[in-house]
């Protein structure tokens, strides 16, 4: 009597997101028709997943300055049944549109007592949302977010800045503080972002203020949409003197060169790799060609290797 192996058919199930409830049970049946009038029967049952509940995510203090204000976040009263519970803190400028920058990810504390971040932007009151995710042991996230006011950092110049920036910059790097780095990162390459006034009549950037009405704020001339700064003046719309664009240059490369030096702290992660991404392209969210060579080489140095342990 010959023997025949039993075949085995596959039938894919797709269900679009969200069809199932929550922690609820459900009970899949297959019956296959064997011939004959015979008739092959089987279920299973499977209990879905919820994400983590009834927590919430409080930063404090309520109110500070950024690049000196240390702000200590923390998700309360989290309840999920599939443990341990996994804390990721994000910030955010900026309700709708804005991109989340990663303060910590991963963690299995649910808080983090230093965190430095950017401040918001005048118009909607300096509020900076903080956003915090909790995940269980499955991968499913739980969203909740509070508002801090973060207020610009007092400065006489960019130079100023730039020493508060440097200072906290090298007390990351000597702790190997690889987040603490990415912080400051965002928090100064925002104090060094100017405010969108628009464009004006020509096509060319416009200038908040005073010099309003002036083309290219009263340092330039509008040539083809763009501003040919007098000689002293720099930037999209001539805003910024010589003395302060070289500063910001010089900050914005020491920035990049601070997050090539921290990844050698840094373990190879989606979470670390999305933070030192976010944090180098706020830096560069102008042009690249506002960097040094020598950071110009880190940067994409930096690229190249995040890029590359991403495909491992």
């Amino acid at each position: 009597m010959g023997w025949s192996p039993r075949r085995i058919s596959t039938v894919p199930l797709v269900l679009a997101p969200a069809a199932l409830t929550a922690r609820s049970r459900y009970v899949f049946a297959l019956e296959a028709d064997c011939g004959a009038g015979g008739v092959a029967a089987g279920t299973i049952s499977l209990l879905t997943n919820g994400v983590p509940t009834s927590g919430t995510v409080a930063a404090t203090p309520d109110r500070g300055t950024s690049l000196e204000t240390p702000f200590s976040v923390a998700a309360k009263l989290w309840v999920d049944e599939d443990l341990p519970l996994k804390y990721s803190f994000f910030s955010r400028v900026g309700e709708d549109g804005g991109e989340d920058a990663q303060i910590v990810a991963g963690t299995l504390s649910n808080s983090y007592p230093g965190a430095i971040l950017p401040s918001g932007l005048e118009a909607a009151g300096f509020a900076v949302v903080v956003v915090a995710h909790v995940a269980d042991s499955f991968g499913a996230v739980g969203v909740a977010t509070t508002s801090v006011t973060v207020e610009p950092l007092s400065t006489a110049s960019t130079e100023d800045l730039a020493n508060v920036a440097d200072a906290l910059l090298s007390s990351a790097l000597e702790t190997g503080d690889s987040q603490a780095v990415a912080m400051v990162t965002v928090a100064a390459s925002a104090a060094l972002e100017t405010a969108d006034c628009g464009l004006d009549a020509d096509g060319c950037p416009a200038t908040c203020g005073a010099n309003s009405t002036a083309p290219c704020g009263g340092h330039g001339t509008c040539v083809d949409a763009a501003c040919a700064c007098d000689q002293g003046w720099n930037g999209p719309a001539c805003g910024s003197s010589s003395a302060d664009y070289e500063a910001e240059l010089g900050l914005r490369g020491d920035l990049v060169l601070a997050l090539d030096s921290s990844n050698a702290n840094t373990s190879p992660s989606r979470d670390a790799f999305n933070q030192q991404a976010t944090a180098l392209d706020s830096v560069v969210v102008e042009d690249v060609k506002s960097l040094s060579p020598e950071a110009t080489d880190a940067a994409l140095g930096d690229l190249s290797a995040w890029l590359a342990e991403e495909n491992d």
